[in-house]
């Protein structure tokens, strides 16, 4: 579980959980910064694209692996969050700010992964899914951000 502005949110998974802390953890420092630190929004929100597709990924792997019924569903609402999240990081550079990939990230967390995910999470849970079950050796607990 991970948690954002006080708020904890949970698929139910233990894989699922751990990339989504690091996500939120991201979230929650790109939150912090001063926008006059325009280097820092900018490499933190590149980090958070990066780890954002590499949790797609993962997820989408399990889904393959686990022959998840809703996969294309699911895959359909990554594609549809990769795509908007893909102009942010120009927004972010242009007005050194993050509020607007904040605003937009909290919105998929709570549209993502309280409903879609928790869906999938159940579904893990029904096929007893270990959960170090990983192809995302580098999203590991040692990884997450500071």
């Amino acid at each position: 579980m991970g948690s954002f502005s006080g708020t904890v949110y949970g698929a139910g998974h233990a894989n699922l959980d751990r990339d989504h802390a690091l996500l939120l953890a991201l979230l929650e420092r790109l939150k912090t910064l001063a926008p006059a630190d325009a280097p820092s929004i900018q490499k933190i929100t590149v980090e958070f694209l990066a780890y954002l597709d590499a949790h797609c990924e993962n997820e989408e792997a399990l889904m393959d692996r686990y022959r998840y019924p809703a996969r294309t569903d699911h895959k359909q609402a990554h594609d549809e969050m990769k795509r908007q999240a893909a102009p942010l990081l120009g927004v972010c550079e242009m007005t050194g700010s993050s509020v607007e990939l904040v605003a937009r990230i909290q919105s998929w967390i709570e549209t993502h992964e309280c409903a879609v995910d928790v869906e999938f999470a159940r579904f893990l849970n029904t096929q007893d899914v270990p959960p170090c079950v990983s192809d995302m050796g580098w999203f590991a607990e040692a990884d997450t951000p500071a």
